[in-house]
């Protein structure tokens, strides 16, 4: 390998594509385990998002795309719960290791 690149022996596999979204699926359903976890202890408590979490574009793009689809309601930046419909798809959702080989 000649020259200063990081971007190590993986560069332009098909894989490469595809751990970016898999970053950004696995931020949308840690939000949707921290928000089913606190509905089904108060429905009408908001969460508020750390820092760290609001720098993240990935998180951001979360929150919007589950806002849109009315599964989260936001009372303000960073302070979002779970809505009634959006409890109702995360239960309706297949568990994560029901697809382990």
């Amino acid at each position: 390998m000649t020259g200063n690149s990081t971007e190590g022996p993986y560069r332009g596999s098909a894989n490469s594509q595809y751990y970016p979204f898999m970053y950004s699926q696995n931020v949308r359903d840690g939000l949707l385990v921290t928000l089913a976890l606190r509905y089904e202890e108060d429905p009408s408590q908001f969460v508020v998002l750390s820092k760290h979490t609001l720098d993240s574009s990935s998180a951001r793009v979360a929150v919007a795309e589950l806002r849109n689809a009315g599964f989260v309601e936001e009372q303000v930046r960073g302070v979002i719960r779970l809505t009634s419909r959006g409890y109702k798809m995360y239960k309706a959702m297949p568990v994560p290791w029901a697809f382990a080989g």
